[in-house]
């Protein structure tokens, strides 16, 4: 189950250093650029729990960056793929919703997912980004699963053995 906040609502310190980045680099405009965050002045352990894809014309997404930590939970490496490759389906269609929620609102969000025998939350940042001031280019991302590393990978892997 994953539920939908404002990102105002973040309560920790590290992902709310990236909404706080992403919130200067946005000034007054309603969406930075890509090329507007700086990812170096962020602290080092979120990289591997970052995401960023571009939204294709036709409608798809495609991985521009795809984290160690979400290559290691899934298996494979989606940076430069489709996001419809990714597999199983559950989790293309739990990623694709929350982008696509980004892509309708024009705003960064905020999930809130509970998983089976994880009592944590593990949330998700998802960050507009606009390369022309218009259009929505890309969503950044972060899944802030540090805490939860060893029961999200058991939880992961039994799914992938369960689930088409």
């Amino acid at each position: 189950m994953s539920l939908e906040q404002a990102p105002t609502d973040i309560d920790d310190p590290v992902t709310r250093a990236l909404y706080d980045h992403w919130l200067e680099r946005a000034n007054v405009r309603w969406a930075p650029a890509w090329s507007d965050i700086d990812i170096m002045v962020l602290d080092a352990k979120l990289l591997p729990y970052i995401t960023v894809v571009d939204l294709t014309p036709d409608g798809e997404f495609t991985c521009q960056y795809w984290g160690r930590v979400h290559t290691a939970y899934h298996g494979v490496d989606y940076t430069r793929r489709r996001l419809s490759k990714v597999r199983p389906a559950w989790i293309r269609d739990f990623l694709f919703h929350q982008y696509m929620r980004v892509v309708e609102t024009k705003k960064p969000l905020l999930f809130d997912t509970r998983y089976e025998h994880i009592e944590q939350a593990n949330y998700s940042l998802r960050l507009p980004l606009s390369n022309d001031g218009e259009q929505l280019t890309s969503i950044l991302g972060l899944a802030n699963r540090r805490d939860v590393t060893a029961p999200m990978r058991h939880w992961v892997d039994k799914q992938r053995s369960t689930k088409p």
